[in-house]
């Protein structure tokens, strides 16, 4: 081989090989973001002193008993209960205590029907009349489909109109519910936020007619069983229900017993579901706190797959905002218990039962908390009640 072409070459080689020592120099010299590290675990040894704190906020709220579960870095990390699970039999709440979690229940409701969306059962932007085999429309604007996307993030311009606060004293259909002039406001389906019972009522009715199964049973086995859960939309369900709470009203008189709780076992159709969805999840707060931790955990538990990472994330994801409210699938986010750090709250109300959590998706750190009778002040701000609010706030102290 002639030397000019030789040289030649070799001195293109020694380019290649120039740039690709300086490509790899770039790539080291700009490194990816690295994740940031998760904050040291300080409840447990700050345990005494939250004892105390939660204590007297307990105790200024008027709570008859109340149990707290904190996590971080998604561990459960702290645990505290104040006061009577059943003041009758002086019998204090404990880790295996089950309280009726009222409106958490949505979050939960949320969850398992993200299960059958993974299932390929629903499709979040399909129109609700293609599962309920009739036609759902606000009838002010008959041409917009109402999805379930919009149910779930109280956007549907379904609401809590006469018709559906008159079924809870009688049974009425919620085919008659979902055609009833009285339960839609008037802004277009998908444009306006109304916070809705009947809509995550509506939600349960359509995810049992896509399931061909009960709500409760499809939530069993597949959301609680997996992860190793003692929970039921239908407190008569339980196998063992001697560590329910009685739940008491703000004066401190009862206002559901335990067998009051259970009820009498009623036969619905398919789809015809009334108030269990919405507000009727019999859990511990412990096992609460596990649901939230899967989600920030990308929709595994220990190693178990509960959802895809894209239904976690679809969850907490903003799916209407405005100048009042930022709302994801049965969550809201919020910067008003902690100034300026964006958390993710829900509160609960039902007969008596105050009940609330906030967490940080981000740190996956935050608490779940649960009174059976307290006094029923509102905070405006974070729409938590001020027992709750004041609870969780000592939490987020040190987390």
């Amino acid at each position: 081989m002639d030397k000019p072409i030789t040289l030649r070459i070799v001195s293109a080689l020694l380019v290649v090989l120039l740039l690709a020592g300086c490509n790899g120099a770039s790539r080291k010299g700009t490194p990816s973001k690295p994740k940031p590290k998760p904050k040291p675990l300080v409840l447990a040894s700050k345990a005494e002193e939250l004892n105390t704190k939660l204590d007297e906020a307990a105790k200024a709220a008027g709570c008859v008993g109340a149990s707290l579960v904190a996590f971080e870095n998604g561990e459960i990390t702290y645990t505290h209960h104040y006061g009577y699970a059943n003041k009758a039999k002086k019998q204090a709440p404990d880790d295996q205590t089950q309280y009726r979690i009222a409106s958490l229940s949505k979050l939960v409701t949320a969850v398992t029907i993200m299960k059958m969306v993974d299932g390929g059962i629903i499709n979040l932007d399909e129109d609700i009349s293609t599962y309920l085999k009739y036609q759902v429309r606000n009838p002010s604007h008959k041409d917009t489909p109402i999805t379930m996307r919009m149910l779930l993030s109280h956007s549907s311009s379904v609401f809590d109109g006469d018709s559906f606060n008159k079924s809870t004293g009688q049974y009425m259909s919620n085919k008659k519910l979902l055609t009833a002039k009285s339960n839609f406001q008037g802004y277009e389906p998908g444009k306006g936020y109304e916070y809705s019972n009947f809509g995550i009522q509506a939600a349960g009715a359509v995810a049992e007619l896509a399931t061909n199964a009960k709500f409760h049973d499809y939530a069993r086995e597949n959301i609680f069983k997996p992860m190793e859960i003692t929970a039921e939309y239908l407190a008569s369900e339980l196998e063992d229900s001697s560590h329910m709470a009685v739940i008491y009203n703000q004066n401190g008189a009862v206002s559901r017993s335990v067998k009051q709780q259970l009820g009498p076992k009623r036969f619905r159709p398919l789809g015809e579901l009334q108030g269990v969805t919405q507000s009727s999840l019999t859990i511990t707060p412990g096992d609460y706190a596990k649901i939230i931790i899967m989600l920030v955990n990308g929709g595994e538990y220990k190693g178990t797959r509960i959802l895809s990472a894209e239904s976690a994330a679809e969850i907490l994801k903003t799916q209407y905002s405005d100048e009042k409210v930022i709302y994801c699938l049965c969550v809201r986010k919020n910067s008003k218990l902690v100034d300026g750090r964006e958390l993710y709250l829900h509160s609960g109300e039902a007969f008596g039962i105050l009940s609330a959590f906030a967490f940080d998706a981000e740190s996956k750190s935050g608490a779940v908390v649960v009174t059976n009778g307290a006094k029923t002040k509102k905070d405006e701000a974070t729409g938590l009640f001020t027992g709750c609010r004041d609870m969780l706030g000592g939490i987020f102290e040190y987390i």
